[in-house]
C-alpha cells in the first residue's frame, strides 16, 4: 500500500529550516532599517544646520529680528535661533517633527560670526526650551 504525504519528521525538518532562514533574514532587515534611520537623522541635522546658517545670513541686522548675543567660554558671540519659532515660523523649514509627527523644539546656537562674513559653527540642542528667539 502506497502512502501519500510527508512524515512528521520531514515536516519538522522543513519548519526548522524555514525558522533558521527567517531569523537570519530578520537580522539583516533590522540592521538595514537601523542604518537607514541613522542616515535620516544625520541628513536632518545637516539640513537643520544649513537652514540655520541661511536664516542667520538672510536676517542678521534686519528690522524685526533680535540677534542679541551672549559670550561663550572662548569669548565668542553666540546667537540662539529657535527651531520652531524662527525657522519653521519664518518658512525656512516646512516642518521639523519626530517620527510621530510631533514638532521638535530646540535651540540652535550659532558661534563665531565675523560681521556678515559668516563662518558659522552650529550647535543643535533639542533639550532646551525655545526662549529668547530671534523673531520678534
Amino acid at each position: 500500500m502506497k502512502k501519500n504525504g510527508f512524515t512528521l519528521v520531514e515536516l519538522l525538518a522543513v519548519v526548522a529550516i524555514l525558522g533558521v532562514l527567517a531569523v537570519i533574514a530578520g537580522g539583516v532587515i533590522t540592521n538595514s532599517i537601523g542604518g537607514a534611520k541613522s542616515d535620516i537623522d544625520k541628513l536632518q541635522m545637516e539640513t537643520l544646520s544649513s537652514t540655520a546658517k541661511l536664516f542667520f545670513q538672510d536676517n542678521f541686522g534686519e528690522e524685526g529680528y533680535n540677534f542679541e548675543s551672549t559670550k561663550n567660554a572662548d569669548n565668542q558671540d553666540v546667537y540662539n535661533i529657535c527651531i520652531q519659532n524662527d525657522l519653521v515660523g519664518d518658512d525656512y523649514l516646512d516642518k521639523f517633527t519626530d517620527d510621530s509627527n510631533n514638532p521638535i523644539f530646540g535651540i540652535i546656537e550659532i558661534t563665531d560670526v565675523k560681521g556678515n562674513q559668516a563662518r558659522l559653527e552650529v550647535n543643535i540642542d533639542t533639550t532646551k526650551e525655545e526662549n529668547n528667539c530671534v523673531k520678534q
